[in-house]
């Protein structure tokens, strides 16, 4: 995985602070990302452009199916609607892409068998994949699961790797913080940059060096601040 040298980072987040109007008198610009405050996502994110798809084994397979993904046109992908069992049945692909509605779906009416991998494409506020979606994953399809995270605007910010041990940030564009009650708050250092914006997730923030060797930061045992809330709430009614 590609890692951004800390001189380059600042440099961009030097640059976004610049296009946000945001001064920067001290000259730290990561003092000044340190010191502003929490503030709410995009109300109207823009969607993404078409990026690349990044596969998390070495070898990708010739076939790759993919549902609801903005990703550029290649030899071995091809777009499918999740109705369209059929077609994706005839097509015989090795690997599947899908948020994770529809990879949960297709895996309680699937046709077709897989022999490479599956990636999920969980969302910023949303439930990312839990252990019980990735059971089902796994005994409809028998193939490895991998989560890739997306941002507002449809961007993968976050990917899980073959060791299975956190979603690697894609950092040069993504800085991670945490608030004081643990909720993850996200700086996208793109053309229009956000500071700080709530996710909707809390988890941790690893830094150490992942078992596969990156030493890219980490996100591990996400969940949607939504439902903490609705489990405290059951908590104390009980």
């Amino acid at each position: 995985m590609p890692s951004t040298r800390p001189s380059d980072r600042s440099a961009r987040l030097r640059l976004a602070l610049e296009r946000a109007g945001i001064r920067n008198p001290s000259g730290d610009p990561r003092a000044i990302l340190n010191d502003l405050p929490a503030s709410d996502p995009p109300a109207h994110p823009e969607a993404s452009i078409c990026e690349p798809l990044v596969f998390p084994l070495p070898v990708a397979p010739s076939r790759i199916a993919i549902i609801g993904g903005r990703f550029s046109e290649a030899k071995n992908v091809r777009d499918f609607d999740v109705t369209d069992i059929k077609g994706l049945a005839e097509w015989k692909p090795e690997a599947l892409v899908a948020p994770i509605e529809d990879a949960l779906a297709l895996a309680s009416r699937s046709s077709f068998d897989l022999s490479s991998a599956i990636i999920v494409l969980t969302c910023l506020g949303r439930a990312p994949l839990d252990d019980y979606g990735r059971s089902r994953l796994w005994e409809a399809f028998g193939v490895p699961v991998f989560e890739q995270l997306r941002s507002w605007r449809g961007a993968v910010i976050a990917r899980e790797c073959e060791a299975h041990a956190g979603l690697h940030i894609v950092d040069d564009s993504a800085i991670l913080h945490r608030d004081p009650e643990g909720e993850i708050l996200l700086t996208l250092l793109t053309k229009r940059p956000v500071f700080k914006c709530r996710t909707g997730l809390v988890g941790e923030i690893v830094e150490c060096e992942c078992e596969c060797g990156s030493g890219i930061p980490r996100l591990r045992h996400l969940a949607a601040v939504a439902e903490i809330a609705i489990e405290a709430e059951a908590s104390a009614g009980d």
